[in-house]
């Protein structure tokens, strides 16, 4: 659903039907945009419908997405502020290897997730071939690719986000999405003020200091085949 998307430094609002205990989770990925019509596209020419990417969290409400949908985990998934993206899209021609990134995400100073898209098991090139075949993928359709080891449910004890954290998002290349958390009424001792944080269109080698220095070495995991789609993206970029 378009409201879950939301933008740095806005609240990541904790849903008030989450009542019996903490479950929202995150999950720091890869968001590939893309860019022309796309339909039954053969993985090697995949990048010629690329437009960009960008960071996302696709935050996840564990009980929801387990037992709230009857079998399908788009209700956990797509309650409002629930796909933080950002801090900007970084056009195709910055990054030539999608599958080269490092991927962090960081939760009150923590590094929680940490990964590289080298690990990815599907490549991006194979999930647009796959999400295209007798599909067509519109302009600003965005696909989430998966997320590295270390999302908080299946941590001991377990982690899940709660009023007043900071999540944050690092990818290679792109840059930090970071938003603060809140309660579904939030107070102002509960929900920290929103960041100031540059959100723009990069392209032709611009703006390069919005761009995280992740070195990618040492980092191993595999990263889950989780697919979403929101289409079409409104407001892809906003003014800088």
């Amino acid at each position: 659903p378009t409201r879950a998307l939301t933008s740095p430094g806005d609240p990541l609002v904790l849903p008030a039907v989450c009542e019996h205990g903490p479950e929202v989770d995150y999950e720091a990925e890869l968001a590939v945009v893309i860019g022309r019509l796309a339909k039954d596209v053969p993985p090697e020419r995949a990048w010629d419908y690329v437009l960009g990417y960008t960071c996302a969290n696709a935050v996840s409400a564990r009980r929801g997405q387990k037992h709230g949908g009857g079998g399908q985990w788009v209700r956990g998934k797509s309650f409002d502020s629930f796909c933080p993206l950002g801090p900007l899209l970084v056009t195709a021609d910055e990054i030539p290897d999608p599958q080269r990134l490092a991927v962090r995400c960081v939760l009150n100073g923590e590094i929680m997730q940490q990964g590289n898209t080298a690990d990815m098991i599907f490549s991006v090139a194979r999930l647009i071939s796959h999400l295209s075949r007798d599909t067509s993928l519109l302009p600003g359709t965005l696909i989430l690719t998966g997320t590295p080891p270390g999302v908080g449910f299946v941590r001991e004890p377990p982690v899940f986000l709660a009023p007043g954290d900071r999540v944050g998002v690092q990818i290679e290349g792109i840059g930090v999405l970071e938003n603060p958390v809140c309660a579904a009424s939030p107070s102002s001792a509960e929900c920290p003020p929103p960041l100031t944080l540059f959100c723009g269109f990069q392209q032709n080698k611009a703006k390069r200091g919005a761009r995280d220095a992740l070195d990618g070495k040492g980092y191993s995991g595999i990263f889950g085949a989780g697919v979403e789609l929101c289409c079409p993206l409104p407001g892809a970029c906003c003014t800088p």
